[in-house]
């Protein structure tokens, strides 16, 4: 096994030759996609989500981070990060009146009826769905930081690599491409529809995440960015950067080298299934097993009892 996690560009590569997918010219010369490219890159996001899932069933400190976020003032209910796996799966809540390290508070987890209304620097905090409710209420803006288990990034392909960049008042402004084999229908129709894009390194090390898009140009391969919406970053032109779609988004898993066995067979059996392939009802067995199999080499630890199921562990198949 891979000691390192591939590069969404080359799952697809190898998910298409596997399936006989291949690209292929037509009578006129052009290059015609087998399949296309956003579907075996949503499937291969579907296993790896799968996995996860089930790992952090059994095991409550994987995948566990701080995640801030600026607090709205005078409101009860706050959101809890979208990058949580399960709102139930809070570690710890803190909050800090202007975000600085050691002005971070931990808040207390109570329940609804005990949380009467006042206003003020929060102290205790319940879980409402995906939100929590907070007492006292914040007059003002502040920061809430999360310790939980995070979803891994979701994958996609490279989209382009980044050229240049501009800034208006602080703020991000345009992204321009470089013009090379990136620029290709299929990328050009992704960002042309793309409403985030998360800017990565060659590993797929995250440099820039959460970049609201407002319009892309395929003609001069630029993205203009929502008006003050992204800090300006200079890192971007410092090396060589590639975009990918997403508001958190990565050309690599960030889990368990082990996981990226299942999240491969999981597209590659679906995409069979899509193809109407009798072989697709053959390796639901095979997907079973690998998911026991990683399972097994991350051990058994965990509280099943106390952690709540999150969703289905294999989804539709065993």
């Amino acid at each position: 096994m891979s000691s390192r996690h591939l590069s969404a560009d080359e799952h697809v590569r190898r998910l298409k030759k596997w399936t006989r997918n291949s690209d292929q010219l037509n009578l006129s010369g052009d290059t015609v996609e087998g399949i296309d490219t956003d579907f075996i890159v949503m499937k291969l996001n579907e296993g790896k989500e799968q996995i996860q899932a089930a790992i952090a069933n059994l095991h409550t400190d994987y995948f566990v981070e701080w995640v801030a976020q600026a607090a709205v003032a005078s409101t009860r209910l706050q959101s809890i990060p979208a990058r949580a796996l399960n709102s139930n799966r809070i570690i710890k809540v803190e909050y800090s009146s202007d975000g600085s390290e050691d002005r971070y508070i931990p808040l207390n987890l109570k329940s609804v009826t005990e949380l009467a209304y006042s206003e003020g620097p929060p102290a205790n905090y319940a879980i409402v769905g995906s939100n929590i409710l907070v007492e006292p209420v914040p007059t003002e803006v502040g920061y809430f930081r999360f310790l939980l288990q995070v979803r891994d990034p979701n994958l996609d392909v490279r989209r382009g690599i980044v050229e240049s960049i501009s800034q208006s008042g602080g703020y991000l402004d345009t992204i321009t491409l470089v013009d090379d084999s990136y620029n290709n229908a299929v990328n050009q129709a992704a960002l042309a529809n793309a409403e985030w894009v998360t800017a990565v390194n060659y590993k797929g090390d995250i440099i820039l995440d959460e970049i609201a898009v407002a319009s892309y140009n395929d003609s001069s391969r630029t993205l203009t960015m929502q008006t003050d919406a992204v800090a300006y970053n200079n890192e971007l032109i410092t090396g060589t950067f590639y975009l990918v779609i997403g508001d958190r988004a990565s050309t690599h898993s960030q889990m368990p080298v082990e996981t990226q066995k299942y999240y491969v067979e999981w597209a590659k059996t679906r995409i069979m299934y899509f193809d109407s392939n009798k072989d697709a009802v053959a390796s639901l067995p095979f997907l079973k097993t690998i998911r026991n199999s990683i399972l097994e080499s991350l051990g058994e630890q965990g509280d099943m009892q106390q952690i709540p199921q999150y969703g289905s562990l294999t989804g539709n198949w065993g």
